[in-house]
């Protein structure tokens, strides 16, 4: 099951074709002449993307250490499918430039958003963070939100009890 299309990739890199220009995304995806878009180079990025996101979502740390099984049903959650449809574009539009040679030329959104998925998902795989739902406030009461805290056991040490 993939979190996004070849068409969301298409959409998030940009396709601006004209009469006389092929667009990014075909650029980035037509290994021999740069020209015609190849929806199995964008697939294979989407599926090397949605791999790397799945290993970090299936962490034993992630899901409050019971880790989340994968690959994640986005059906009930649009607020989920978003988010991981984004991360999987964020992911493999970096791979796609990084496929083609263009290395030294990656766009540097492209490097910042590939830098900010990396870094959630390893909040989430270390337990730092959730993945999103729509009912992220079901445990809302009248008196505030529902929240999740916690801290390490030993909040001070002998040192730190010594600045009076």
């Amino acid at each position: 099951m993939a979190y996004a299309s070849t068409q969301n990739l298409k959409d998030w890199i940009g396709s601006n074709v004209s009469s006389t220009n092929p667009g990014l995304y075909q650029q980035l995806t037509d290994r021999v002449s740069a020209t015609t878009e190849s929806g199995t180079v964008g697939t294979m990025a989407l599926d090397r993307a949605e791999g790397v996101i799945d290993a970090k979502l299936s962490s034993p740390r992630a899901n409050y250490g019971k880790g989340y099984k994968v690959p994640v049903d986005v059906s009930s959650s649009s607020i989920l499918s978003a988010f991981l449809v984004g991360l999987n574009c964020d992911i493999a539009g970096y791979y796609l430039f990084g496929g083609h040679g263009m290395r030294e030329t990656i766009p540097e959104r492209i490097v910042k958003a590939f830098d900010a998925a990396m870094e959630m998902l390893e909040d989430i795989a270390e337990g730092d963070a959730m993945l999103p739902t729509d009912s992220a406030l079901a445990g809302a009461t009248q008196a505030g939100a529902s929240l999740r805290y916690g801290a390490e056991a030993r909040q001070f040490s002998e040192t730190a009890r010594e600045w009076w």
